[in-house]
């Protein structure tokens, strides 16, 4: 009695550890996976130009192409123009970038507009609304490193809405953007103009819902077979590793915007070593005889992989994913993950339904009475009903010579002389 209130009592607590890991891992924390705002999407940016090229100086799109980085590892001052800067010379200077630091244009519109993907005019002041940018800069220092990113509103698409035509055949590629341009000026050579464009490609995402639900099924299957303990034993080993690959791929936060990055990285570690933690007790739990644990465990363990992996979903139905390695392995796992998360989580609760309902048939079995002839009988934990062994049954039939051998001397006193 006291070992069945302990194991019910386990089986309680790793239903509540299990939702409180969806709960908070799950729900807000899952969310930093690929780095809190650094979403997978369908936009793609590419730089095709930087003429006159400016020594120590490089530019790269980052975020899905919502913004561009410059690095200047030259002390050559860098002047990067914003949006007033219409044809060359010295108009509307927006950052000054050298290996000593960043500065910011405070008399400039662009360092209010820059500060949000799709701007923010009401964060101009009012007397720079009107402002050509002829006015005397001041500077302002941002950084102490020569890097600097920005929404810069001239290289993506400044809206929420995809364009008419992305809207009207979103499962086609489309050229949104043909040649967008910034300007820069390098120390005293000619101005210099960085040009890119900006392509809207689709993701085929059938293949990738085919390998979730072919390996939901193969683990559900395999929860019904006869050797059910040592397939979803292997099962569990898949999933614990796919939940920390997943964690691993995770690109990790660049910005203060996107989060802390403490925060961050414990929020997308957690859930990992939750669904690790849970499969490995889950195992152990399949290996010993008597433990009724193992599919509460398993259970956990996949429903609060399936959480994790549907927090990243994007992955598998958007082009442009921002993490490294090849893009087919982060869709692979992702899907691996969905897949044997879900099919855990039935497996295991089917597992658990059939066992009580054998052990409320095991419970109905009546003990036969003695002498009786030997029957099935049922194994222990309601596992299902097994013959008596040979042992058993010599055992069962010395007991029945001794009572015959008891009998037979009342008999032979009752009968008349």
């Amino acid at each position: 009695m006291l070992g069945a209130a302990i194991r019910r009592l386990a089986n309680t607590l790793v239903v509540v550890i299990a939702a409180v890991c969806v709960t908070v891992g799950g729900a807000d924390a899952a969310s930093a996976h690929f780095g809190g705002g650094r979403e997978p999407s369908n936009w793609r940016g590419e730089i095709l130009s930087v003429t006159p090229q400016m020594p120590g100086v490089s530019f790269t799109l980052t975020d899905s192409a919502d913004r561009i980085e410059v690095r200047n590892t030259s002390s050559t001052p860098l002047i990067i123009y914003g949006y007033q800067h219409k044809e060359p010379g010295d108009r509307d200077p927006y950052l000054k970038v050298s290996a000593d630091g960043v500065w910011v244009n405070t008399e400039s519109q662009a360092g209010y507009l820059n500060e949000t993907l799709y701007g923010a005019p009401e964060k101009v002041p009012d007397h720079l609304v009107d402002d050509l940018g002829d006015g005397e800069p001041v500077w302002e220092k941002v950084s102490d490193e020569g890097v600097y990113r920005w929404h810069d509103h001239r290289i993506h698409w400044m809206s929420p809405d995809p364009p008419p035509a992305v809207t009207a055949d979103p499962s086609s590629e489309h050229l949104v953007i043909a040649e967008w341009a910034i300007s820069a000026k390098y120390g005293d050579q000619p101005e210099s103009t960085i040009t890119g464009e900006l392509r809207w490609m689709p993701q085929q995402a059938a293949p990738w819902w085919i390998v979730v639900v072919v390996l939901a099924i193969a683990v559900i299957v395999g929860g019904v077979l006869r050797n059910w303990r040592m397939v979803i034993a292997f099962a569990g080993g898949v999933l614990a590793v796919l939940a920390v690959a997943q964690a691993v791929i995770s690109p990790l936060p660049q910005d203060e915007y996107q989060g802390e990055f403490s925060f961050i990285l414990v929020s997308a570690a957690v859930p990992a070593l939750a669904v690790l933690g849970l499969c490995l007790l889950g195992v152990r739990a399949l290996r010993r005889s008597g433990d009724e644990s193992a599919p509460y465990l398993l259970g956990g363990a996949g429903a609060l992989a399936a959480v994790q992996g549907s927090s990243d979903v994007t992955v598998l139905t958007r082009s442009q994913l921002e993490h490294g390695g090849p893009d087919w392995l982060a869709r692979l796992i992702i899907a691996a993950v969905i897949g044997v998360g879900v099919g855990m989580v039935i497996a295991m609760l089917r597992r658990v339904m059939s066992d009580r309902a054998t052990g409320n048939a095991d419970a109905a079995i009546t003990v036969d009475p003695p002498g009786s002839e030997p029957r099935l009988r049922p194994s222990g934990g309601g596992r299902g009903l097994d013959i008596a062994s040979d042992e058993e049954m010599r055992q069962m039939q010395d007991e029945q010579r001794i009572l015959g051998q008891r009998r037979r001397p009342r008999e032979q006193d009752d009968d008349p002389i």
